[in-house]
């Protein structure tokens, strides 16, 4: 299982390159990698890069990104492979990064930390709830094809990963109070219940009145401490955040109470179409004529569910069972070919990057190869010769002659690489959609064979 969350760096991005390389953390750097940038030259990389953003209003440099694995569950060298292809899945290459997988805690956890701006259009990331939501999908599918448990996506998936990130802190008297108000809060059916499952805990409590009578902010003194500590984090005080006020946990107990109505009410109203009824229940053995309504309505949801495998283009649930399986073949064959691309993607966005990075700093190159004082020139343009010693590296290490190079094309090939990964990704999908849908009918259909009372 790993857990993911990403902040935006806005100052010192040299400063966030050296904790996550730190070479204490990542075994003297036999843990960190980087990509279209150099370990070494990280940091001038990442400004070369900023320096041509688009956008100039948006401060922020760079994205650290951590991915933290469940203790125990994995080690540094496969967390710190699965970090790399993480990265290389969500940016397609566009992107500078470095890499340092942590192993100076009880859970490994991998830091990437990438430009703000990408290399091929230099515009900036946007950090938004999708982007972060696609990099968590692909994190649990790197976990899941790596033998590593996935949290499961559903509704309360965010505060699963949320409690789960808590956990990781240690037992501080926040981290301590954060879980005992969770857990008061998922059990009690209004605010004064709540109060009164914490006083049980041992807390004591001030402000608590929601009419505000007895104090603005609530606070919470936890057994064995003498500090009070406020729900709500305001100016000057180092709450636990707005998540805690009182205002929200009311409103969070209201919510919980509201679903567990709203399910109830479903569960009573909805009749379910697909699934057996089944015979054992005791009303249908002491009603007949419920029981020969029953096997009625049980062909009827058999010959449904046959109805909708004939949608698909199934005569049988044989013919299924043989699709299901092909399916399953191609989302590998998909995710083979995927993995292909992105490789290829990877190496033309590097190779793009430099070539531009090469073109932009030749001059200064030039200037100082016909310097009457190299050393001074060299001093003073130190970081656009490196990118440039650099780039013309990079470009002959793989078989690029920059001086009659075609970038254009390049371009092209990589657009086009883009593109293919994009029908491969939809095809994935719609494949994975049907996977789910196939295995519920046959599923539904194998609880039919229980029922003696029809015929398959």
């Amino acid at each position: 299982m790993a857990v993911t969350k990403i902040h935006a760096v806005k100052a010192t991005v040299g400063r966030a390159i050296d904790y996550v390389l730190n070479p204490k953390k990542t075994d003297e750097y036999a843990l960190a990698d980087s990509f279209a940038c150099s370990l070494e030259n990280a940091k001038n990389d990442f400004l070369f890069s900023l320096s041509h953003a688009r956008d100039h209003k948006n401060a922020t440099l760079a994205f650290h990104l951590i991915q933290s694995f469940a203790p125990g569950e994995t080690n540094p060298e496969q967390a710190h492979k699965i970090g790399i292809e993480l990265a290389d899945r969500i940016f397609e290459g566009k992107y500078s990064y470095v890499i340092g997988t942590h192993v100076d805690k009880h859970h490994i956890h991998n830091h990437i930390l990438f430009c703000a701006v990408d290399n091929m259009d230099f515009k900036k990331y946007r950090d938004t709830k999708e982007t972060y939501r696609a990099i968590r999908r692909e994190s649990d599918r790197l976990c899941e094809e790596n033998g590593l448990s996935v949290i499961k996506e559903e509704k309360g998936m965010a505060k699963c990963y949320k409690e789960w990130m808590e956990s990781q802190n240690g037992t501080s008297w926040k981290d301590t109070l954060k879980k005992d108000i969770n857990e008061c809060t998922k059990k009690s059916i209004s605010y004064d219940d709540f109060i009164k499952n914490m006083l049980e805990k041992g807390y004591q409590i001030k402000g608590e009145m929601l009419d505000n009578s007895n104090g603005k902010y609530i606070s919470f003194l936890c057994p064995g401490s003498d500090r009070w500590i406020r729900g709500k984090r305001t100016s000057g005080y180092k709450g636990l955040g707005e998540y805690y006020s009182k205002e929200q946990i009311s409103k969070r107990i209201e919510e919980r109470a509201a679903s567990r109505t709203s399910k109830i009410e479903k569960a009573a109203t909805t009749k379910t179409k697909t699934v057996r009824l089944n015979f054992e229940e005791q009303f249908f053995k002491e009603n007949p004529n419920l029981l020969k309504w029953g096997t009625r309505e049980n062909v009827k949801r058999m010959a449904a569910a046959y109805a909708e495998l004939d949608q698909m283009g199934y005569k049988s649930r044989e013919a299924a069972s043989k699709g299901l399986a092909a399916l399953k073949k191609d989302v590998l064959f998909c995710s083979s070919e995927i993995k292909s691309i992105n490789e290829e993607m990877k190496k033309f966005a590097n190779i793009i990057k430099y070539y531009r990075q090469y073109c932009e700093n030749k001059r200064y190159h030039d200037s100082y190869e016909k310097s009457k004082d190299p050393e001074r020139y060299m001093q003073a343009r130190l970081s656009e010769i490196t990118l440039f010693d650099e780039a013309e590296r990079v470009l002959r290490k793989s078989g690029i002659d920059p001086e009659h190079f075609n970038v254009d094309k390049f371009r092209s090939d990589y657009l086009d690489m883009k593109n293919e990964k994009s029908a491969l990704q939809n095809r994935q999908k719609s494949d994975r959609a049907d996977i789910e849908k196939i295995s519920r009918i046959l599923s539904d259909l194998k609880e039919f064979e229980k029922d003696k009372r029809i015929s398959l």
